[in-house]
């Protein structure tokens, strides 16, 4: 066992049999687990949406989203682990799993360049892609029934 963190899913309620399926091939679900609430500490059901509590996520699941993103959308985040690795947000969008640093208060760090106090220009780049994988996930959490 390595850290472990407290990490949280959304994914539309209409990609749960995915994620269930996803989470079989990565060990996380069992071939027995009928569904979701049979491998995640907590789920809330939402309109056209699930959130989902992993409270002891090994290493913020981090391999784990990495293969499920290749097969279904969704976004989180998972807090800070004993100085092992830092809290995150993430989306996974079109195949994707785009990650961001976060101050393991919701807010988005960007790095900053010493020298010119400016924040790098790549740097900038993928925290708008990330935030652009955000917008269009959340866009289709709204137009599900």
């Amino acid at each position: 066992m390595g850290d472990r963190t407290y990490l949280t899913l959304t994914i539309r309620k209409q990609d749960e049999a995915l994620l269930l399926a996803a989470m079989r091939e990565t060990g996380d679900a069992s071939p027995n687990d009928a569904c979701l609430e049979d491998c995640v500490n907590q789920i809330y059901e939402n309109a056209g949406y699930i959130d989902l509590v992993f409270e002891e996520a090994n290493y913020g699941m981090t391999d784990e989203r990495t293969k499920w993103a290749k097969t279904v959308n969704f976004t989180g985040s998972h807090g800070a682990c004993s100085g092992a690795y830092g809290a995150m947000q993430f989306v996974a969008w079109n195949g994707e799993l785009i990650e961001v640093d976060d101050n393991d208060s919701g807010l988005i760090m960007c790095p900053i360049n010493d020298e010119t106090g400016e924040p790098s220009p790549e740097s900038l780049a993928y925290i708008k892609r990330y935030l652009a994988a955000c917008k269009a996930f959340a866009a289709t959490l709204s137009t599900d029934a």
